[in-house]
């Protein structure tokens, strides 16, 4: 069947302060280079203060003497330590940490950075001040300062900054992909915080289909954080959208698109869609270049996953009826859930295959159909692709003069069916393929999705400042790489570190490594192959329908 097409990936390129991988394949190995290098330790105070009497003259008596002692706790994880001397009475303060003045509520802060990098640390990891809490009671530290929202005020500060400076850089670069002509197609997604569709946030993102890259992105909430009974609503209010949650995606597309010319000097003349919403209706309505059309394409991903959905929802509607073979259309040896996803599968690689040709994509939709309906008797391979490369064992065979036998073909009675049902019609119809031709899918979207959540937790809901600074760290993230932390911690006046630098750059490493071996042909088929063994696993162990092992109430 279908094979695979050849696509080449490129590498991603970082900024000038990231390493190349081999000048980093040591970096578990490498220490600070002397003690002026900026790391962070944590030290047990009795275990220090030992050694301390044991090796350590008092800079006043000359004696060995030298203890510390705690002297307050000033905020959170900023603590004031004392050295004493036990013979002359000598006082040394000593403050654990370093300090930066930030602006909360209009009003200048001193921000302790332990505390500042606690709260980075947490949020990067998908935490809040709950979990501070546990992390510094299990590891014996002080609790969290009781403000910690100070320092998260500060943090969605920078990673905003950061963020938008990482998407203009990416529109910038989508522009000189495009020879300066700014009419740029786009990936439009939108994703919600809460599963199903009562979420009170919500997120949407543009991402350039030829770059790959995050352009801009809109974040909304309906949660309302006034305190009043009317209809009013004060200009702090935390909510910024007042729709119902199916409409954010609508709205998000509408802002991103009104602001495109502004912003970047781009405007989005093709949308790229999943058609799940009716924010392309709305956009095309709102006119937002005014005579300038825009086109919808589709995402041929989306589109490969109508062929399942057909075939499924045919199958549930012919549940319990019999064919004209007089058996039906599900079961063993009929149309299971494992030929649904190789029917799936190949309908995805004749778009894939073919794109930028609307002839030779249907054809090749029509060459599975044919290729599954053949038999010994009654071969019809007239689609299939000729040559020693064909997909098609048959014309191969017939190539090589070797006979061959159609041991994977699904009965006429079900190919008859799907026919007369007009599945594989109506999903070769030119107006949709004519929509496919770009080959592109809203893969990106969807990747950046997964590190937005991983971030912000579907499990716990979030203010819309806590969102905020997940969705921009996200986009820095994503577009490129972890090292972009240190842009942030940089804002917020802090020294990122050895120990800090070493471990974003390692971080990034493997997640190249991991992706290329993701991308990888060998990869590929494994994950095909455990995906159809475990649909057959599953409709193998499938419960009779007249004695289920489970049901509501049933038991």
């Amino acid at each position: 069947m279908p094979r695979f097409c050849n696509k080449t990936f490129k590498r991603r390129k970082f900024g000038a302060n990231y390493k190349d991988s081999s000048a980093s394949e040591d970096l578990n190995k490498e220490q600070p280079a002397n003690s002026s290098e900026n790391f962070c330790e944590i030290i047990d105070i009795p275990l220090f203060s030992s050694v301390l009497k044991q090796h350590v003259l008092c800079v006043k008596c000359k004696k060995q003497g030298i203890d510390i002692k705690f002297g307050r706790q000033i905020q959170g994880l900023a603590t004031e330590l004392l050295i004493c001397c036990e013979f002359c009475g000598l006082i040394q303060p000593l403050l654990n940490t370093r300090f930066t003045n930030t602006v909360v509520n209009k009003k200048d802060t001193k921000v302790y950075e332990v505390n500042t990098r606690l709260a980075y640390a947490m949020r990067s990891v998908g935490k809040g001040e709950a979990a501070a809490k546990v992390f510094c009671g299990v590891m014996n530290l002080p609790p969290p300062p009781k403000r910690f929202y100070e320092s998260l005020h500060a943090l969605n500060n920078a990673t905003e900054k950061v963020a938008k400076v990482s998407m203009a850089l990416a529109a910038a670069e989508t522009l000189s992909f495009n020879n300066g002509n700014p009419n740029v197609p786009v990936a439009i997604d939108g994703t919600w915080q809460k599963r199903g569709h009562t979420s009170l946030n919500g997120v949407v993102t543009a991402v350039s289909v030829d770059t790959g890259k995050v352009i801009d992105a809109e974040i909304l909430s309906r949660k309302c954080s006034c305190h009043f009974n009317g209809n009013l609503h004060s200009d702090e209010c935390s909510a910024n959208y007042f729709g119902n949650s199916g409409g954010m995606e609508v709205e998000g597309a509408l802002r991103i698109f009104n602001r495109s010319e502004v912003l970047h000097n781009l405007r989005y003349t093709q949308y790229l869609g999943d058609g799940d919403s009716k924010a392309y209706k709305a956009v095309l309505e709102s006119k937002p270049y005014k005579d300038v059309n825009i086109e919808k394409l589709e995402c041929v991903g989306h589109v490969e996953k109508r062929m399942g959905t057909r075939l499924r929802a045919l199958k549930l509607k012919l549940k319990g009826k019999k064919l004209e073979d007089k058996k039906s259309l599900g079961g063993r040896n009929r149309l299971t859930d494992a030929e649904i996803d190789k029917l799936q599968r190949y309908y995805g690689l004749a778009i894939r295959n073919n794109s930028g040709n609307l002839s030779a994509m249907k054809q090749a939709i029509w060459a599975t159909f044919f290729h599954k309906i053949s038999t010994d008797l009654n071969p019809q391979h007239g689609l299939s692709p000729l040559g020693d490369d064909s997909w098609c064992g048959y014309n191969r065979s017939k190539l090589k003069g070797d006979t061959y036998k159609h041991k994977h073909n699904l009965p006429i009675a079900i190919m008859h069916c799907i026919k007369k049902k007009k599945v594989f019609r109506d999903l070769s119809s030119p107006e949709l393929l004519s929509r496919c031709l770009h080959g592109k899918t809203q893969n990106c979207n969807e990747s950046l999705n997964s590190v937005i959540w991983s971030i912000i937790p579907k499990t716990v809901f979030v203010q819309l400042g806590t969102l905020k600074t997940g969705v921009y760290e996200s986009i820095s993230i994503y577009n490129q790489g972890l090292v972009t932390k240190l842009k942030v911690l940089d804002l917020l006046n802090i020294q990122p570190g050895f120990y800090t630098c070493r471990a974003l750059q390692e971080a990034d490493h493997a997640r190249i490594r991991k992706a290329e071996k993701a991308i990888s042909r060998r990869t590929k088929e494994a994950r095909i192959k455990n995906r159809q063994l475990k649909c057959r696993q599953e409709d193998d162990l499938a419960d009779d329908l007249s004695n289920p092992s489970y049901g509501s109430g049933m038991y």
